[in-house]
């Protein structure tokens, strides 16, 4: 949901996101959810953690606890947003989940796309 709301919405990054736990394909449900804000993920998967991703990002940030379990993240950590893992909670739960995101990559994109940071 973070990449998707990120591509969408800055004119200057790219981002790219992974999991230490990815699962392929997109659920269903969360594919619905993002239609709700404009945003087509149906042809999305989720990707495996990679330690040149690491090493290529300009910053790294984590939207939940498992984090703490990823040697490759232990090294360049920018930032953790807490956010819960939507796998298992009903529509509001992840709606809610999603607007937690989508608030969270609107003032990041407005960090970077106006001050220049990455």
């Amino acid at each position: 949901m973070a990449e998707a709301f990120f591509n969408k919405l800055s004119k200057t990054y790219k981002a790219i996101s992974a999991g230490i736990h990815a699962v392929g394909q997109m659920s269903p449900l969360i594919i619905e959810l993002m239609k709700e804000e404009g945003v087509d993920i149906s042809d999305k998967k989720s990707k495996q953690l990679k330690a040149e991703m690491v090493e290529n990002a300009s910053r790294i940030i984590a939207l939940g606890d498992d984090v703490k379990r990823s040697e490759l993240l232990q090294v360049k950590m920018a930032e953790n947003w807490h956010i819960p893992d939507p796998v298992g909670k009903s529509v509001e739960e992840i709606r809610a989940i999603r607007d937690s995101i989508k608030e969270k990559v609107i003032n990041l994109v407005k960090e970077v796309d106006i001050d220049g940071k990455s």
